[in-house]
């Protein structure tokens, strides 16, 4: 897969995971993970900016970040760091205890971690975000379906314990109003009064995972400044936006091979399971017996066999097309040949055939069993026909 479409794969992803949490896109640079190169992962521990907002202009006050880390196939890295502070201005502070990221990627598949322990956000003089623990988890399996898990625990915001939801909100406390005292520089000569001013916080967790890839987010959270100043309503927004444990990654492609299907014949009536080897298998594999579908397809983790259940056929020779269903390119196909057999017509022993020659006005006489009863039957045939004759004669 090119760059250019890896990018695509990513856009898509990003999109179907910022669903519902839009209110977060304008002010937070989601997302923040460097691109993971083609079939690759990538990590980010924690990223943090504050931007001054005045009209359709945007000022950036602070823009950093920790753990960045990106792989593309057979590759791998890492990264940790102690005591990781990413501001430290006099009107906000923010400081992680520790901060992990690893991303590797092969044959196999793909997989990123990134995980920031023990986080302090204070803005103005207010504790206004804390977590002991965000970590953000991604597999993506050739051949296997992509996963995403996230993890917070200890988490506050204003000092008050919070709970992420089911769908990844949370439910925030009520804004509060900032100081009449707020230090802005050194000199606290130069404090000023923001009592006019409130700090809201909107926080969102995201998971997405699906056949183009998996992403998880532990953490995005935005806080934002509006009200008053000086009797005057502000024309401006500050926002400060913090990312925490940000993880993606896209199943490695590996072209499409079939090599052989076990069996290779089977019975008009279908219904019997056959298997298919080759490499690049995916979970979204199609394959078709002729014009019918085979159902019942499950592929194996490592991408290089699948199972099927075969429709019925008609008997005789047909081609089974495999077809590997690519997110960002056109599908392709190879195929196999397999064989329909129709059922062979049953024949039934003579020991074990019992029949009458009623039709013929004969008394009903079961028939010997073996050999001999073979006999009788043609001479009781024999005779009812001559029988019939003289009667209709």
């Amino acid at each position: 897969m090119s760059t250019h479409a890896t990018r695509r794969v990513i856009a898509a992803i990003a999109a179907v995971a910022l669903a519902g949490g839009t209110s977060l896109v304008a002010a937070a640079p989601a997302f923040a993970a460097p691109d993971p190169l083609p079939g690759g992962a990538a990590a980010l521990g924690a990223q943090f900016d504050i931007n001054l907002t005045l009209g359709d202009y945007s000022f950036p006050i602070v823009n950093e970040q920790s753990g960045s880390v990106s792989v593309g196939n057979d590759d791998e890295a890492a990264f940790s760091d102690d005591n990781v502070t990413l501001a430290d201005l006099v009107f906000s502070s923010i400081t992680i205890d520790s901060v992990t990221t690893a991303a590797r990627a092969d044959n196999t598949g793909s997989e990123a971690f990134a995980a920031a322990e023990g986080t302090a956000l204070n803005l103005f003089g207010i504790d206004v975000l804390g977590l002991d623990t965000a970590e953000a988890e991604v597999t993506c399996p050739v051949g296997g379906s992509p996963l995403a898990h996230v993890v917070t625990e200890g988490f506050t915001i204003f000092g008050q314990p919070v709970t992420v939801n089911g769908d990844g909100s949370v439910d925030e406390p009520a804004p509060v109003t900032l100081g009449n005292d707020v230090p802005v520089n050194e000199n606290p000569a130069d404090n000023v009064d923001l009592s006019g001013l409130v700090l809201s916080v909107d926080v969102q967790q995201y998971q997405y995972q699906g056949a183009d890839g998996a992403l998880a987010v532990s953490l995005v959270a935005v806080a934002s400044v509006s009200g008053t100043f000086e009797s005057v309503e502000i024309p401006f927004t500050t926002a400060a936006s913090l990312i925490l444990a940000d993880a993606i990654c896209i199943p490695p492609y590996v072209p499409l091979t079939a090599t052989a299907i076990t069996p290779n014949s089977g019975s008009t009536a279908g219904g019997n399971t056959v298997t298919i080897s080759g490499e690049g298998f995916t979970p979204t594999t199609t394959v078709m017996f002729g014009t019918a579908p085979a159902t019942n397809i499950v592929t194996a983790t490592d991408g290089k066999s699948l199972t099927a259940t075969v429709p019925a056929g008609a008997a005789g020779q047909t081609t089974v097309t495999i077809t590997k269903l690519d997110p960002d390119a056109v599908p392709t196909s190879v195929t196999l040949g397999y064989t329909y057999v129709a059922p062979a017509v049953p024949i039934i022993p003579a020991g074990d055939v019992t029949t009458t020659l009623a039709a013929t006005g004969l008394d009903p006489m079961p028939l010997a069993a073996g050999s001999a009863g073979v006999l009788v039957l043609g001479l009781l045939a024999l005779i009812a026909t001559a029988v019939i004759r003289r009667r209709t004669a």
